[in-house]
């Protein structure tokens, strides 16, 4: 990507008349940090004075052996096991298993803890960082007209708090350092790849927003058709692109599955989409005029963990 010009302030290049929007997975990222989160403590800033903190996950480990000891149908951690805190097998790739944990129910139960007495007051920086956390993946994981309770979880519109939300959530993710143990037993400041990948995600929303509104009037985005699970899996090429047009099968599957998504993108009265045809270079693209305004295109990284990342691509009319 880097060969693209694509970085964190500029997530996106041009091809032609193209605008190519880059950004990472919201799933992905958010199964590695939890990954990150139980092997390395978190400094974050807390509270009004912004004071820095540590986040520990031995904090929500504490929490949970308190809460355990509760009747079932009096626990504040119900949908908390033992395989969320330690798993093993096919729970390490569960998204669910990531977003329990790292939710506003979990992080206000250690407030509540701390508030009482019954945990240090230092776990409030845990619990800072686990509603952190929870408002990011909403934020992206929106679907409905209206919030169902969570005021970001809906779809982004030109009056909803979304795009001030990223823009703050932007220097607080930028903020944040992981704790790693060396070899000779010491503690060293580092930052990962993945919170480049939530930065980078966090402009090229925005970006993807302000251009669809700006050229195409698009009055609501939401912003779980972004997400990658919802995006048809593309044949594996030796590249980074997937290609499509060895597949036929696919290809039929692939078109029908974007169709919907762009006309719950554009309203019901979306005009239909001609077949589009997928190449596996970026000099091969069609320069067609009823090329779809809107496409998703699935990338990977080799060398991070195979952390998905995905293009956007709209065209102009």
């Amino acid at each position: 990507m880097k060969n693209l010009g694509v970085t964190v302030e500029r997530p996106f290049f041009k091809h032609g008349d193209n605008i190519i929007f880059a950004m990472f997975d919201p799933p992905h990222l958010l199964k590695c940090y939890f990954s990150l989160f139980r092997k390395h403590n978190v400094l974050l800033k807390v509270g009004q004075n912004e004071a820095e903190m540590e986040a520990r996950f031995s904090d929500i480990v504490a929490a949970y052996e308190m809460d355990k000891k509760c009747p079932y149908s009096f626990r504040s951690m119900h949908k908390v096991t033992d395989n969320h805190l330690q798993p093993v097998m096919q729970y390490t790739m569960k998204v669910s298993v990531a977003a329990q944990v790292l939710s506003h129910t979990v992080g206000a139960y250690l407030y509540s803890m701390a508030s009482v007495g019954a945990l240090d007051q230092r776990v409030i920086a845990t619990a800072t960082f686990l509603n952190h956390m929870d408002t990011l993946f909403d934020s992206f994981n929106g679907r409905a007209a209206a919030p169902p309770g969570k005021i970001l979880k809906c779809a982004v519109t030109e009056g909803s708090p979304h795009l001030e939300y990223w823009k703050q959530a932007f220097e607080k993710v930028k903020t944040w350092r992981f704790q790693r143990r060396t070899k000779a037993e010491g503690i060293k400041l580092s930052k990962p790849p993945s919170p480049i990948g939530w930065l980078t995600s966090l402009n090229a929303v925005r970006g993807i927003w302000t251009h669809l509104h700006k050229t195409e009037n698009l009055h609501s985005l939401r912003p779980r058709s972004l997400l990658l699970s919802l995006v048809p899996s593309y044949k594996r090429t030796h590249g980074l692109i997937y290609s499509l047009d060895s597949d036929v099968t696919t290809a039929r599957k692939a078109y029908h599955s974007f169709t919907k998504k762009y006309r719950r993108l554009h309203g019901r009265g979306g005009k239909r989409i001609s077949m589009p045809i997928w190449y596996p270079r970026f000099e091969s693209w069609p320069r067609r005029k009823n090329f779809p305004a809107a496409i998703l295109w699935s990338l990977r990284r080799k060398h991070w963990k195979q952390t998905p990342v995905y293009l956007f691509l709209t065209t102009r009319e």
